[in-house]
């Protein structure tokens, strides 16, 4: 609603596994200096870094082993300021420990930044290593060039910078595969600053793809897609919150209709949610009303079921709260699973305008919203219909931070990272929804809850294909089964297979340490190789080093069956078959391997079978 105001997924079956070291692909990001890490040496060890910034290879005895395998560039000591150790006194020892602490830590360049999760995870194993991370990318946030003045006059966009969206777009501008649909009245496709940030959509009402209004007074949905999806950056018109999202223009009122129509809004919410919508913004209501604490669910069923089909569907809806200074329910802003959004002004106070009540779930800027009018022209309108497509664009930024994002997750940021604005409003205390909406909040906890630093998983899968994944640690004692099967685990540090654990032979199962972080999903990358028992050791090679050009494996087949050994790169990649499958029985084995056609470096030599899945390294030392 608005009021104008014209301004113009290895077969395996374990007791109890650890996977124990980093075998992965690092995916270049935007949010990670590409291929450098930061490696602290332990302040116990005995290894010296001299005393200037720059630290010679060879000084560094595990560095010179790893660069066997990882061409290293350049080592710096970029904390180091002299001989931290001495004229420690009892008044200035903290300090000077602190000191000497960040002294140990080398800032290490790659010449492949595609190596830098197998690094880190390999530098691990180290025992002077006290830890190893990625170089992170710091943003002061986005603004672009056509984002208006903090203003609630002429062109201004007070209203992005009061959500905190600079601070959001820091974060992300947005994924173009993320679909907002604007089902409104008409939208003006034709805009220049919609035309490029628009897919297909549908005209509902006549039944035909021509979404335009047939005449300039049809304005109204034209507005809202300028909020939500306005092209941004382009030196152009206006900035909108969903930067690089795109709209669906989805018209709902037939050509003949009255400009303020909308005659077919459940058939628009239909349609978009069958054609690829994750949000839906429903900028309009009924005329209709209920009082506060009533049912609109139990109503109205109709229209429920339409809901509940597009939320089946994915989607999340949000809608505008109506104009119309009442604590009653609006339709459909007053249905359970829905995003009712209430307006706020400059100062954070309910516009007078507004509804209110114990319905409303958040509250956004929705007075002076300056946004795109047919023919190319913009204005500012006020409004809970501004309001709302301003809350639908940062859901769209969260999907784009975090696609796996769940409704009720996506509801909880927005509420939780809200600002309190009780105090701002007197008489409204906990009739606003949990606040005014903070863009950036919202989305840094999108961001945050894709990846939880430990996962403990129990339950039993017999279907599906799931990802389940951790910026740090996986521990499970889950029974997975059914030939459809099709299951991945991802972590930064270690996956645990704990008592209990099993797959089926007919299931697929997959675990990589490639956790995800604060600037990507944990891509497809090699698939860990490295495992290490918690009771017994079933693999090992002598020598290890091997100097002479060969050595031997032992390993160990603990109940009949097929199995096979298998030589590759810390990569992953296949190097040679050293055991093809075959059938074992029961009991220890020995196969002597010629490595003289081996280039020196680090391998992994892996044991493959019914009931086991074991891989350790090997140094090939010529």
């Amino acid at each position: 609603m608005r009021k104008n105001n014209i301004h113009v997924k290895i077969k395996l079956s374990v007791l109890c596994f650890m996977f124990s070291s980093v075998i992965s692909i690092a995916q270049i990001s935007p949010q990670y200096v590409n291929g450098e890490v930061y490696l602290k040496i332990r302040d116990n060890s005995t290894i010296s870094l001299g005393t200037t910034t720059s630290v010679s290879l060879s000084s560094v005895s595990f560095l010179n082993a790893l660069s066997q395998t990882f061409k290293i560039q350049n080592i710096t000591r970029s904390f180091y300021n002299g001989d931290v150790k001495t004229g420690i006194t009892s008044a200035n020892s903290q300090v000077a420990a602190a000191a000497l602490r960040i002294s140990k830590i080398v800032r290490i360049k790659l010449a492949n930044p595609n190596q830098t999760d197998a690094f880190i995870a390999l530098a691990k194993t180290y025992a002077d290593v006290e830890y190893v991370e990625k170089v992170q990318m710091f943003s002061t946030g986005v603004t672009p060039n056509d984002i208006g003045a903090n203003s609630q006059t002429g062109t201004g966009q007070w209203a992005l910078y009061k959500v905190n969206a600079m601070q959001a777009w820091g974060i992300t501008i947005g994924n173009p595969s993320v679909i907002v649909a604007v089902v409104d009245n008409a939208i003006d496709t034709s805009h220049l600053d919609l035309v490029n940030n628009v897919v297909g959509g549908r005209d509902v009402a006549d039944g035909d793809n021509n979404t335009i209004p047939s005449n300039t007074a049809m304005n109204h949905g034209t507005h809202v897609a300028g909020i939500v999806g306005a092209q941004t950056n382009n030196s152009f018109g206006i900035a909108s919150i969903g930067y690089n999202i795109k709209v669906m223009p989805v018209k709902t009122a037939k050509d003949t209709d009255g400009t303020t129509t909308i005659s077919f809004g459940y058939e628009g919410i239909t349609w978009a949610a069958q054609n690829g919508a994750k949000v839906i913004n429903c900028s309009w209501r009924a005329p209709t009303s209920i009082a506060d604490g009533g049912s609109v669910d139990s109503s109205y069923p109709t229209q429920r079921d339409v809901i509940n089909f597009a939320i089946q569907n994915g989607c999340v809806l949000v809608v505008a709260a109506g104009n119309d200074n009442t604590s009653n329910l609006t339709i459909p802003a007053g249905f359970t699973n829905v995003i009712s959004v209430a307006s706020t002004g400059f100062t954070d106070v309910k516009s007078s305008f507004s509804n209110y009540g114990s319905w409303i779930d958040i509250s956004a800027p929705g007075e002076s919203i300056y946004s795109t009018l047919p023919s190319n022209s913009y204005a500012s309108w006020d409004g809970t219909s501004m309001a709302s497509p301003l809350v639908a664009g940062i859901v769209g930024l969260m999907y784009s931070i975090n696609p796996n994002l769940t409704r009720d997750q996506c509801e909880t940021c927005l509420r939780n990272s809200a600002l309190n604005i009780d105090a701002n409003n007197s008489g409204f205390a906990g009739k606003l929804g949990s606040g005014r909406v903070d863009a950036h909040g919202a989305v840094l906890c999108a961001q945050n809850l894709r990846c939880p630093s430990t996962l403990t998983l129990t339950t039993s899968i017999n279907s599906g294909t799931q990802l389940f994944q951790s910026s740090s640690n996986i521990f499970s004692t889950s029974q997975i089964s059914g030939n459809t099967t099709n299951i991945t685990y991802k972590a930064g540090n270690q996956i645990k297979l704990q008592q209990g654990f099993k797959v089926s032979n007919q299931a697929v199962f997959k675990a990589y340490l490639a956790g995800c972080s604060a600037a990507r999903m944990a891509s497809e990358n090699a698939e860990i190789t490295e495992f290490k028992s918690d009771e017994i050791s079933i693999l090992s090679a002598s020598p290890n080093p091997v100097v002479n050009g060969e050595f031997i494996i032992s390993y160990s087949v603990t109940t009949d069956g097929l199995a096979s050994i298998s030589l590759a790169n810390v990569m992953g990649e296949h190097i040679k078959t050293i055991v093809p499958e075959k059938y074992h029985e029961k009991g220890t084995y020995k196969v002597s391997v010629n490595a003289t056609d081996l280039r020196n470096g680090l391998y992994l030599y892996t044991l493959r079978g019914d009931n086991v899945f074991q891989s350790k390294k090997i140094l090939i030392q010529h």
